[in-house]
């Protein structure tokens, strides 16, 4: 099991972070290495925390979070199943 922070999160999704092609190599190289992806209870407060406060950006933060969470829990649970 790997435990994720906000951090990583963050970079991954905004392309302007330091790490964020870091970031994405290792969440991708995670997934395919089918390892179970463990965060804490906060992390959404976390990450919300870290978005700019223009809503309009806050609106796209959360649409990106979701699709990545939800495709990277989809790929867990599907190779879990199969």
């Amino acid at each position: 099991m790997i435990v994720t922070d906000a951090s990583v999160w963050v970079s991954h999704l905004i392309t302007q972070e330091v790490h964020h092609a870091v970031s994405r190599r290792w969440l991708t190289a995670v997934v395919h290495s089918r390892s179970i992806i463990a965060a804490p209870a906060l992390l959404l407060a976390e990450v919300g925390a870290l978005w700019p406060d223009a809503p309009e950006t806050q609106h796209w933060a959360t649409r990106q979070f979701n699709t990545s969470y939800q495709r990277l829990t989809s790929a867990w649970f599907t190779q879990t199943l199969n």
